[in-house]
């Protein structure tokens, strides 16, 4: 029985990290940039973009123009403030996803309590408790009589997940719990497919080119090589979004947890919706 758990910036938010994109925005406003003495023309083209990119921000929020509150959709649309400036994109998004990262790093702890612990351990080992009853019979009619194997996808940068995890399940270890029927429980890892904070780097952009307002930007390939999350993890050469999606092809149950899977995530709702259809 393969259970897949797919993660989102909700469960950080449940632990109380302050991992929004607005409670970043309000970090990034104050950062300035730093490439060095001999960039000094780069830093203040960055700050030009940056001032812009704040001012036209609050314009929309303004209008009542939702869709920006989405720091990805905002950073497609906003490709149309570069024209054929296309280095000059590169170096602002270079330099807000560095911010990102060092700000969500010093976001990247805290300290569960045991009962925190066993919660979710049994969160994670009985899903089917949060449903109703008749829902919750007709699951364990299907899944209780054979073993659970639990992977987990997660959206997130941070590994809360994971600190979270070390206390309540090991990777590969078998637990037997009860009410599964003498059934192992083995839990085998968490996948980071926007990959994870001081590993390489992490994505940030948009799920394909039309939400590239630029057109200009849009036939650039070093823009599409930091923009299109797809085409950036292909590049990447990790094979963490084929893993991932192997994982949702052969996935029995699939659970969300603070997961809102918008637009700039299309393909993953593609590809639950093709795995259940």
């Amino acid at each position: 029985m393969n259970v897949l758990y797919l993660i989102g910036n909700g469960f950080d938010l449940r632990l109380g990290l302050p991992t929004r994109y607005a409670d970043f925005l309000e970090y990034y406003k104050v950062q300035s940039p730093e490439l060095g003495a001999d960039r000094s023309q780069q830093e203040e083209a960055i700050k030009k973009y940056k001032e812009r990119f704040f001012a036209e921000m609050a314009e929309r929020e303004g209008r009542g123009e939702e869709q920006w509150k989405d720091l990805e959709i905002a950073l497609g649309e906003f490709t149309t403030a570069f024209g054929d400036d296309a280095n000059g994109f590169c170096n602002f998004y270079e330099d807000m996803n560095r911010s990102l990262e060092a700000y969500l790093s010093q976001c990247n702890s805290f300290e569960s309590t045991p009962e925190e612990v066993e919660k979710f351990r049994e969160d994670l080992t009985y899903p089917y408790r949060c449903f109703k009853l008749k829902e919750e019979k007709e699951l364990r009619a299907l899944t209780i009589a054979q073993a659970w194997y639990i992977d987990v996808i997660s959206f997130n940068y941070t590994s809360s997940f994971e600190c979270l995890c070390q206390d309540a399940l090991l990777v590969g270890e078998y637990t037997y719990a009860e009410g599964h029927e003498g059934h192992p429980v083995i839990y085998q890892g968490v996948k980071h497919v926007h990959g994870s904070l001081g590993q390489g780097g992490i994505l940030l952009g948009v799920d394909h080119g039309e939400q590239i307002g630029s057109e200009q930007c849009r036939r650039c390939d070093d823009v599409a090589d930091l923009l299109l999350k797809p085409q950036a993890n292909e590049g990447r050469g990790t094979l963490v979004d084929e893993e991932c999606l192997s994982l949702i092809a052969g996935a029995d149950v699939i659970c969300l947890f603070g997961l809102s899977l918008g637009p700039t995530d299309h393909m993953w709702w593609t590809a639950i919706k093709k795995r259940f259809s």
